[in-house]
């Protein structure tokens, strides 16, 4: 499926938000948001984290495993009328995904909630955080959310 027939049919919106960082403990500070990440001036001695192939394919990771979790539990997920999750995580200086936390949980969701959290630590190792030309940890969260009025899977 392509990612436009994708971004006009599904109502998620994952939005990947960037934490700031001091020397290896990450702190909650600073919130930036993924479409800021294209549109702000980085300085040229901090290369932001990327996920193995870029946008399209965390979009797709995400549906993929949605879609899984729907088989393996006998029930839809990506169906709810409306729903959001934020999870944080740190990406550690090889982009490697540790320290999992449910930010926010939704009670009536609980099944997805924890489906999320394993999506989460299944994710393959990101391209890391590079500062001064130093790997870094960074950070990092997810906000997945659906809106039945909203058709559409995006990131901006």
């Amino acid at each position: 499926m392509s990612a436009m027939k994708t971004n006009l049919i599904f109502g998620f919106s994952i939005i990947l938000l960037s934490f700031s960082l001091s020397y290896g403990q990450p702190n909650n500070r600073l919130v930036v948001w993924l479409p800021l990440f294209k549109e702000a001036k980085v300085p040229d001695n901090k290369i932001l984290p990327v996920f193995p192939g870029g946008e399209n394919a965390l979009n797709n990771y995400f549906y993929t495993n949605l879609k899984q979790a729907e088989k393996e539990l006998g029930e839809p997920i990506i169906g709810f009328a409306n729903y959001e999750s934020r999870v944080s995580f740190v990406l550690d200086e090889n982009g490697k995904v540790q320290n999992i936390e449910l930010v926010t949980d939704s009670p009536n969701f609980a099944k997805m909630d924890q489906k999320l959290i394993e999506m989460v630590k299944k994710m393959p190792d990101w391209v890391p955080y590079v500062e001064a030309e130093l790997k870094k940890s960074l950070k990092v969260g997810l906000v997945i959310s659906y809106n039945d009025n909203t058709a559409h899977l995006k990131f901006d």
